[in-house]
């Protein structure tokens, strides 16, 4: 539980994670311990971007088509039937 709870803690925290961090010397014995799994669980959770398959992101009038249908459903169509509905 304790090393679930320093993961969710610490895992945006990358600086702690480099080799010669500043932060190093104001760890306790059980922050070193975990700094490992720590590492690890970064390696995870990194935004890896891919690229979208050919023919699957919508382009010019079918985009503009989809975000249209979107204003009208939470936003409403006309002036007068303007509203937020989340």
């Amino acid at each position: 539980m304790q090393e679930a709870l320093f993961v969710l803690r610490h895992h945006k925290f990358v600086t702690l994670t480099m080799a010669h961090s500043c932060y190093l010397p104001l760890c306790s014995q059980d922050d070193l311990r975990m700094l490992p799994l720590l590492r690890s669980f970064q390696a995870l959770c990194a935004f890896k971007p891919t690229a979208l398959p050919e023919g699957s992101a919508l382009q010019g009038e079918q985009r503009t088509r989809y975000y249209a249908a979107l204003v009208d459903k939470y936003i409403g169509v006309g002036e007068r039937d303007r509203r937020l509905c989340w």
